[in-house]
């Protein structure tokens, strides 16, 4: 994104602090609190970060994003995906300040868009750093009042005060968009807004997995994007504001930080030699980050940058290499480009890989990650608040949108890295300000190797799960010394495994739990992402008598078949990077108890199953196995579960699979490259974690809506929102499909008005209908072709009068019938086999019951009015005939239809009408004398119809049911009344209550 030059403002050391239930002896020892002799060191330091501010005044980076290299000002947006897109500058200044009701519930905004299409400067309250931002990419903050003359103000986690001549204060109702975050999909979705005066949002942006505090189908505000509010206590937002709390939060506990825009560089990304396939699979053939994931993942390794964050800041500067800076400079981060002559002023450099070991080394590893450098805020993207984003962009949602970029990557390709490391926080509140000491060693007393400086929500990578002597281990920002002593200032080449300090834990909240190696045992070669480095793993531990009950081996590509191993002992290697091709597995020792295997083989798919000894998988044709099924077979194979789980390249070590579940992956073309496999009695514990032993390539899903009044809308990809929400306006028709997914396609039908279910159609073809007024009021949605058994599809639909239902799965219902309410928007997600749901499951289809109906056409009377359900239909005592019918259902959502005949007088029995037609006669007096009634179809498997008469001098007969004639025949006895009912397969019915049906 374009950043502008802004003057450098000294940098001054905060004193103020606002921690509470904190010892102060800790405090005193923890907290920045210089010596005379290290004050007048820290004055020099001072002066010489001030003079270094000066000298680089004119460096500012400014991405540009036109194809003019003399273009002072380029604005740009991001979606969900990474996908940057130029927007227009325009005045975004507000009319009328003076709306009475508040759309969102009162409270007034600050506008930073108000006309200049600049930067606005402002100083940080409680701090006085300097800082600054752009309207054009950001325009609205919280009003917190003003202080000294100046306006007061929340964004993008910063307390500011700003010149009030530079920005507008807007009542909330007079905006017709404020920036906003939403769940979708089980995602947190930011939406943020670039000029008040419009209800569009230029940037949305993935937050990660939403927290369980914050619910689907409410909007949430937040300036901090930690504690958020709901729409109802926008007011109550802006005063925790000004409190310095966030007391009235949904989760003031529990504040919410982005996993990619907090995770510090120094970190490593588990994706390796297949980054260059995921940038290539988002770039053009031109782009000049094509083919670069080497270079990013070399220089990760050099300079400890984290390979994937790298990339998400390159895609966001340089719009994925496409950019005029780009192309005709190879500078993909907007390098040394002020923003009075972008073009001329950036960095030139020989190649995009030389810009990326500029940009890791200089611009990050010496620069932006040491605290001695007047640009350090702490060591991750982060906002306006901390991290890199607070000297390094205007754009004020910078670090937002390379986390973005980060999530889209990883979502995309298995969601490897995600929450992989454990992260810490200090100061959760945007008006603390620690300046927190790191130590050498786990003591106050300990060489301070340095400090944080005082900004707040500065995040550390914990290299522990728990801190010991109340001290916790961290990545350490700046490169360090031999001695781990102090800061090598004059180095950008980082080692992950000595380069770590201790921080006191009084002082750190824990807002991500690690679910990976964070330890500084990380290689950092972007592969190993398992959880053992090693060559081998400890064995399962397993009873004495079953210690050799089966036996396995490996055939490993440049070594061969190896010894065979015994039960819970690994087979293969580890940290090698050689695949498995072949396996042989058999069981002993245990009469009547045998084993069955089936491979996954590259190109070839799943194989045969083998057994007892055989050889599953290949030799010679250099194919290895991607995944494996195992299961016990015999007489004594109820006796004993197995387990076995999978070390699969870029994955490492998954979860253990048991009997006959898949154990690997699918669609990333991974390979094995070790197995254990455990025999243990029926009903023992697992000999680890199940939850994730098999990984499934996610799928390109693609839909849209047809909308009344809109047409057809732009299609959405997997999970998103496709038609409206709070417009009312019905979905008439829809179109899915997936891409690049082999042999999976998906078939769909839609519950249409006035017509009820129609045919499937398949794999982008048009369901419902357009052009006819008619809505969508429920549909069923199914995976096809082989692949289908490796994935589930979830859907949802949003319900006129309903809301948001719960998630369908694999051809169910969602929506609605009977009720005539029609579909407004919806999601489809396609996720691996046995995912959880993306969220409840119980309520996703709403059905009125079906009814029946009839009428009767009696003698002397006419047609009576329609009764229904069991309700009496003609008349008694009065010696009155039946003469015709009608009969039909109503609210029918299952296939299939109602159909009955008359015996007539003088006529006999005429033939079958169905769904509403007359049976009978009138104008001819001829009564009925019995009749059958039927269902067929899905209809005749979901229900019984019940149906008995009263007949002349017979009175009420029996129940009939189900085609079943009842009345009489041969007596000239004609039918007064008659009674139907519909029961459900397996309910009870209404007792016989005699003979249905008299003949002669």
């Amino acid at each position: 994104m374009k950043k502008t030059k802004r003057k450098v403002a000294a940098f001054l050391l905060a004193v103020g602090m606002s921690l509470t239930s904190i010892p102060m002896s800790a405090y005193a020892q923890e907290v920045q609190e210089p010596s005379n002799q290290e004050q007048e060191s820290q004055e020099v330091v001072q002066e010489e970060k001030e003079e270094q501010a000066e000298s680089v005044e004119e460096q500012e980076t400014v991405e540009f994003q036109g194809e003019n290299p003399e273009s002072n000002q380029t604005i740009t947006s991001m979606d969900l995906d990474g996908n940057v897109t130029e927007v227009v500058i325009e005045d975004g200044t507000v009319d009328s300040y003076a709306a009475e009701k508040a759309r969102i519930g009162g409270g007034q905004i600050v506008n930073f868009n108000t006309g200049s299409g600049g930067v606005t400067e402002y100083v940080e309250e409680g701090t006085n750093t300097s800082g600054y931002t752009h309207g054009s990419y950001g325009a609205d903050a919280a009003y917190l009042g003003t202080s000294g003359g100046k306006v007061r103000f929340m964004l993008s986690g910063v307390i500011g005060l700003v010149d009030a001549n530079k920005v507008q204060v807007v009542s909330a109702a007079a905006a017709q968009s404020v920036s906003y975050y939403a769940v979708t999909g089980g995602r947190l979705i930011h939406y943020i807004t670039i000029n008040v005066n419009k209800s569009s949002y230029a940037s949305v942006l993935d937050n990660g997995a939403a927290p369980s505090y914050l619910s689907e189908g409410t909007k949430y505000y937040s300036y901090d994007g930690h504690y958020f509010y709901p729409e109802s206590a926008f007011q109550q937002m802006l005063e925790d504001y000004k409190n310095g709390n966030r007391s009235r939060s949904v989760n003031a506990s529990a504040p919410y930080y982005n996993y990619y825009q907090y995770l510090p560089f120094r970190s490593t990304t588990n994706y390796g030699s297949d980054l260059n396939a995921m940038i290539n699979a988002r770039v053009t053939a031109s782009s000049k980050m094509r083919d670069l994931g080497n270079s990013f993942i070399n220089a990760q390794n050099t300079y400890g940058i984290n390979a994937l964050l790298a990339v998400g800041v390159a895609a966001n500067e340089s719009a994925w290499g496409s950019s005029w800076i780009a192309q005709n400079k190879n500078n993909l981060f907007g390098l040394n480009a002020i923003d009075t002559s972008p073009g001329q002023s950036a960095d030139y450099f020989a190649s995009p890989t030389q810009c990326v070991n500029e940009f890791t080394e200089t611009f990050l590893s010496k620069g932006y990650m040491n605290p001695q450098d007047w640009r350090y805020f702490g060591g991750f993207l982060g906002n306006k608040a901390s991290g890199v984003n607070v000297k390094y962009a205007s754009d004020p949602y910078w670090g937002e949108k390379a986390a973005n970029v980060a999530w889209s990557l990883d979502k995309a390709n298995g969601n490897r890295d995600a929450g992989k490391y454990t992260i810490g926080v200090k100061d959760t509140l945007s008006n603390q300000h620690t300046d927190l000491n790191v130590r050498q060693e786990r003591s106050a007393s300990a060489t301070k190797v340095y400090s944080t400086g005082t900004q707040s929500s500065h995040a550390f990578i914990l290299l522990e799960q728990n801190p010991t002597s109340g001290f916790y281990k961290i990545q350490s920002d700046p490169v360090l010394n031999g001695s781990r002593s102090g800061i090598h200032s004059g180095s950008g080449r980082y080692d992950f495994t000595n380069m770590y300090a201790y921080v006191s834990s009084d002082y750190i909240t824990k807002v991500s739990i690690g679910n990976g190696d964070s330890g500084n045992s990380n290689s950092g070669n972007g592969n190993s992402g398992g959880n053992n480095g090693g060559t081998s793993v400890d064995p399962v531990s397993v009873p004495e008598a079953l210690k050799n009950v089966i036996s396995y081996s490996a055939h490993v590509q440049d070594i061969g078949w190896q010894d065979a191993v015994s039960n819970g002992v690994m087979a293969g290697t580890n940290g090698r990077n050689l695949p498995m091709e072949a396996i042989k597995i058999q069981t002993s020792g245990v009469a009547g108890l045998g084993v069955k295997y089936s491979t996954h083989t590259r190109d070839l798919g799943w194989l045969e199953y083998v057994s007892d000894g055989s050889v599953g998988g290949t030799t010679g044709q250099a194919k290895p196995i991607e995944a494996i099924k195992i299961e016990l077979t015999g007489e004594k194979a109820a006796d004993y579960d197995i387990y076995y789980r999978v070390h699969v390249q870029n994955f490492g070590w998954l979860d253990w699979a048991d009997n006959g579940t898949a154990a690997g992956s699918q669609g990333y073309a991974y390979h094995i490259e070790a197995i254990q496999i455990a025999v243990l009695p029926k009903w023992s514990s697992a000999p680890g974690k199940t939850d994730t032993p098999f990984q499934v390539k996610s799928v390109d899903l693609q839909y849209r809506a047809h909308v009344s009044e809109i047409g057809w809308q732009e299609y959405v990809g997997n999970g998103t929102l496709a038609g409206t929400v709070g417009k009312n306006l019905p979905v008439e028709a829809l179109q899915i499909a997936v891409k690049n997914a082999g042999n999976l396609g998906i078939k769909y039908s839609a519950h249409v008005r006035d017509i009820g279910w129609q045919d499937y159609v398949k794999d982008g073809q048009t369901a419902g209908t357009t052009g006819r007024a008619l809505s969508v009021e429920a549909l069923k949605i199914q995976l096809t072709g082989s692949a289908a058994a490796n994935y589930d599809i979830y859907y949802r639909t949003h319900v006129q009068n309903l809301g948001w239902l719960d998630w369908a799965k694999n051809g169910a219902a969602s929506g609605s019938a009977g009720y005539a309410y029609h579909v407004e928007s919806l999601q489809i997600i396609i996720m691996p086999k046995g995912s959880a749901a993306p969220g409840k499951t119980a309520n996703a289809f709403q059905e009125k019951g079906i009814e029946i109906q009839y009428q009767s056409h009696v003698q002397d009377i006419g047609w009576q009015n329609w009764v229904k359900n069991g309700e009496l239909s003609g008349t008694t005592g009065q010696a009155k005939a039946i003469e015709a019918m009608h009969i039909s259902l109503v609210n029918v959502t299952a296939g299939g239809n109602i159909e009955y005949r008359a015996h007539v007088q003088d006529i006999g029995w005429q033939g079958w009408v169905k769904n509403g037609a007359q049976t009978g006669t009138t104008g001819r007096a001829l009564p009925m004398e019995a009749v059958n009634i039927r269902l067929t179809g899905a209809l005749s498997e979901k229900y019984d119809i019940y149906y008995r008469t009263h007949c002349r001098d017979f009175g009420w007969l029996g129940w009939a049911k189900n085609g079943e004639s009842a009345g009489s025949e041969g007596y000239a006895k004609n039918i007064e009344a008659i009674e139907i009912k519909l029961v459900k397969k397996g309910e009870q019915g209404p007792s016989s209550g005699g003979t249905a049906f008299k003949k002669k």
